[in-house]
C-alpha cells in the first residue's frame, strides 16, 4: 500500500490523493486489529477506486489486478521509474525498412 501511495502521488502531482491509513504500533496477533486495518485499507482502496481520476490510472489497476505485485514487470518500472520500451514497429511482409539518410527524401 506504501508503493501505490507513492506511485500515484509521483504520477499525479497537483490531484488530491487521498491520504493512506496510518500504520499502527500494534501486535498483529490482535485480531481486533487486524479487523480493524482491513476495514482501513478497503475504505482507502474503495477512495481510490471512487477518485475521478485515479481510479483510471495504471498504477491502481496493476495494484488490485497484479497476480504476484513483487513479480509483476509492469509495477516493478513503475516502482522504479523504468521507462517502458517503445515498439519498433515493422515493415509489411515482403519490404525492407530502409531508414532515409539526412536531407534524402523518404520514398514509398
Amino acid at each position: 500500500f506504501v508503493g501505490l501511495a507513492d506511485r500515484l502521488a509521483d504520477s499525479h502531482r497537483g490531484y488530491f490523493v487521498p491520504p493512506r491509513p496510518d500504520k499502527t504500533l500494534t501486535s498483529s496477533n490482535d485480531e481486533d486489529f487486524v479487523a480493524r486495518r482491513m476495514q482501513q485499507l478497503d475504505a482507502y482502496l474503495r477512495r481510490l477506486a471512487s477518485h475521478p481520476v485515479l481510479r483510471h490510472s495504471k498504477e491502481l489497476r496493476v495494484f488490485l489486478t497484479a497476480q504476484n505485485l513483487e513479480a509483476d514487470e509492469t509495477w516493478y518500472r513503475m516502482k522504479h521509474k523504468v521507462p517502458v520500451p517503445v515498439p519498433v514497429p515493422m515493415p509489411p511482409p515482403g519490404q525492407a525498412h530502409v531508414m532515409p539518410t539526412p536531407g534524402q527524401a523518404h520514398v514509398m
